[in-house]
Parts: structure tokens; sequence; C-alpha cells
């Protein structure tokens, strides 16, 4: 998932800033316990229970590269969220994602983070709530 940013470079959240994130959940049949947590896209097993921090997995050539070339467009190196829970809805519906499941989050002060032109955010990290 890529997000097309209103600024060229990040901003740094003044305040707590709410927001939804969609996971793969696999559950216990039996007690419907949370087994696994997956990102969507990337398909990166995390804990829910710890502050999630974006990690990047391109070199650093190729990210200052995308950063000339389509510096609007934010990928890799950030986690990404929608501003509400009818877009996390139309984001597993769209996408038919097995398993989704809408986690209401916070983009915590002090981080740097991206507005999209669609309703959608991307930030360095987020606490699941």
């Amino acid at each position: 998932m890529c997000l097309v940013s209103k600024w060229r470079f990040p901003r740094k959240a003044k305040e707590d800033i709410v927001c939804y994130k969609v996971f793969i959940v696999t559950q216990s049949p039996d007690t419907h316990e949370i087994i696994e947590t997956v990102t969507p896209f990337m398909y990166e097993e995390v804990n829910i229970l710890q502050p999630i921090k974006a990690v990047s997995k391109k070199s650093l050539l190729k990210r200052w590269w995308h950063g000339i070339c389509e510096p609007y467009v934010k990928r890799d190196g950030y986690i990404h969220t929608v501003c509400n829970i009818s877009l996390a809805k139309n984001l597993i519906k769209y996408y038919q994602i097995n398993g989704g499941e809408i986690f209401k989050c916070i983009i915590p002060k002090g981080t740097k983070y991206h507005i999209g032109t669609r309703g959608d955010y991307c930030s360095k990290m987020i606490v699941i709530l």
C-alpha cells in the first residue's frame, strides 16, 4: 500500500492522533484467543500489545532515489493507517482481506507522520488501544 502525501516531508504529531489499522488475525478455534497478527500487505507479524515501529527493508539508495523521483509517495518505512472505521471497512472489502480485523490506534504525540490525499495516514509508530 502506498500513500500520496499532502506534503513532501513528515510532520511531528503535536498530540495523539486517533487512527485505525487493519491486521490479518488468526485465532484459536476453541478459545478465540489471538494466535498471530499480521500486516495485510507486507505480511509482517506484529505484537499488538507493544508499540509498533516502522522498519524499512529497502536500501538507503533506493529510499533516496524514490524520495527524489516521487517525493510525495510514501511506501516503505512507514505504518499505514486510515482516519476512520468506514475507510478501514472499505479497505478490507476492496482488497478482500480474509481474516481482516480493525484495531483502533493512535499515532503518539511527537511521532513523524504524513496525511494522505484519501483519508489515510502513514507514521513511524502506532500504539494499539
